[in-house]
């Protein structure tokens, strides 16, 4: 069956240098999103296709240099893009995140020019959210890049993840590890846009032996959101894609 896409987005799993990648991970806990299902939630860093972009690797370095910036400022109502202006008036993503000192920008400077040094395409996934989750029936090709830190840059910017200083972006940065996602479902946790579904995949793919299905199954999901590997993948251009289209990818594994 041909997937149907109506829109683009791009991110990273950022994680340290070996041996401690897929172990542990940077991402971004949602605050004040007007998605109820994914408030509070945990995502991977990135964001939604826009007009300049020529390909989801220039979307990801225009939305990490938005997120890891202390002059350009990423806007909040980006959002709206994605949901054909279904934001209710005053709802503003990231308003309510307590006023924190900021990142040193030195430190971010150096921290997202090293980032962006280290971004490798990694696969892409279908995700398709009902309408119940976010407000208009999204289906997305996510494209997923990784970036393996420097262990002393990651530690750094643990520790000031940890002391609760803040980024300029609309969300908080969160240290979670993969005994965290395991037992997410224990814990409390919430992913959005299908997160911990592609963090799970990709631990699974480099475990050995392979995760057991029962420890995969303990990751928290949202009802509603489905998550699955395609073998279409944009890493340079959108081949023609266009936001104000929809379009039928057959899947060249399905020979019917």
């Amino acid at each position: 069956m041909p997937l149907r896409v109506n829109h683009h987005a791009s991110a990273v799993i950022l994680t340290p240098e070996p041996p401690l990648d897929y172990q542990v991970f940077l991402l971004e806990q949602k605050v004040d999103y007007p998605l109820p299902a994914f408030d509070g939630a945990f995502c991977l860093y990135g964001g939604n296709w826009s007009a300049p972009d020529t390909g989801p690797q220039d979307t990801l370095i225009r939305e990490l240099t938005e997120e890891f910036s202390s002059e350009v400022q990423e806007d909040p109502r980006e959002l709206e893009k994605l949901l054909d202006g279904r934001l209710a008036e005053g709802e503003n993503p990231g308003a309510g995140i307590p006023s924190h000192p900021p990142v040193p920008p030195e430190f971010l400077t150096r921290f997202r020019d090293h980032l962006l040094s280290r971004v490798t395409f990694v696969e892409t996934y279908h995700v398709h959210a009902s309408e119940a989750v976010a407000r208009k029936d999204v289906a997305f090709l996510y494209s997923i890049f990784e970036a393996q830190l420097d262990l002393d840059l990651f530690y750094q910017m643990e520790g000031y993840v940890l002391h609760n200083y803040a980024l300029g972006g609309p969300g908080r940065m969160s240290v979670v590890t993969l005994h965290d996602l395991l037992r997410g479902k224990d814990h409390g946790l919430q992913e959005a846009w299908g997160a911990f579904q592609i963090i799970a995949d990709q631990v699974d793919q480099r475990a050995e032996p392979p995760l057991e299905k029962s420890c995969l199954a303990r990751m928290p999901t949202v009802p509603g959101v489905e998550v699955r590997s395609t073998p279409f993948a944009y890493p340079d251009a959108y081949a023609g894609y266009s936001p104000d289209e929809v379009l039928f990818l057959k899947d060249p594994r399905n020979k019917k």
